[in-house]
C-alpha cells in the first residue's frame, strides 16, 4: 500500500550555494548532510529541478546531474509530470546488501570473509536485540519467524526465502543504522 507523500518543506532554507567543488557534487553532499543530520527523512520532498535551481541559485543542469547521482545512490526518487520533483527515498535493505557485497568484493575481501562477517554481524545483532527486546520487538520477531515457518511447511521455497532474505536485510540495515547515529 502506498503512503501518502508528505507536505513539501523548505528544508533548503540552511543550505549554502554550491560552488567550492563541481556544483552537483556540492548539491548532493547538502543533501546527503541534511539526510544524516536528520533534518531529511524518507518521503520528504527536495523540490522539482526549477524550485532547486532557483533556491540555490544555479541552473537547472547540476541539479539534473545531482538527481541523477541522488537517484544512483538510493536516496531520492525523482517522479515527472505536474505533480513532480525530488523525493527522499524509502529505505531499500535489499540495496545496501547488494553495495556491501560489491565493495567486500572490490576491496579483495574473500567469500570466506564475507561469510565469517556475516556471522559476526548476526552474532552480535543476536546479543543486541536480546538485550534490547521489548514484547512489541518480540511479537515481531515470532510473527516473522512464523512466516517463514508457515512458507517452508506449505512448500514454498520461493516465499520462504524471499521472507528470510528480507528479515535478514532489514536487521543488517537497523543495526547499521544504529551505529552511524551513535
Amino acid at each position: 500500500m502506498a503512503s501518502k507523500p508528505k507536505e513539501r518543506s523548505d528544508h533548503w532554507l540552511r543550505w549554502q550555494p554550491a560552488r567550492a567543488q563541481s556544483v552537483s557534487s556540492g548539491i548532493v553532499d547538502q543533501v546527503r548532510g541534511a539526510l544524516f543530520r536528520g533534518e531529511l527523512k524518507s518521503g520528504d520532498f527536495l523540490g522539482s529541478e526549477n524550485d532547486l535551481a532557483q533556491k540555490l541559485g544555479v541552473s537547472r543542469v547540476p541539479i539534473r546531474d545531482a538527481f541523477k547521482t541522488l537517484q544512483a545512490l538510493g536516496i531520492i526518487d525523482v517522479k515527472l509530470g505536474a505533480k513532480g520533483g525530488a523525493w527522499i527515498a524509502a529505505g531499500n535493505p535489499g540495496r545496501f546488501a547488494d553495495a556491501l557485497a560489491v565493495q567486500f568484493k572490490l576491496v579483495g575481501i574473500s567469500v570466506e570473509e564475507m561469510f565469517d562477517s556475516q556471522i559476526a554481524i548476526e552474532v552480535m545483532a543476536t546479543e543486541l536485540a536480546a538485550k534490547r527486546a521489548t514484547d512489541a520487538i518480540a511479537k515481531r520477531v515470532v510473527a516473522s519467524h512464523k512466516a517463514v515457518l508457515d512458507n517452508i511447511a506449505a512448500g514454498d521455497a520461493e516465499r520462504a526465502c524471499a521472507l528470510m532474505r528480507q528479515r535478514l536485510q532489514v536487521i543488517r540495515a537497523h543495526q547499521i543504522m544504529k551505529t552511524v547515529e551513535k
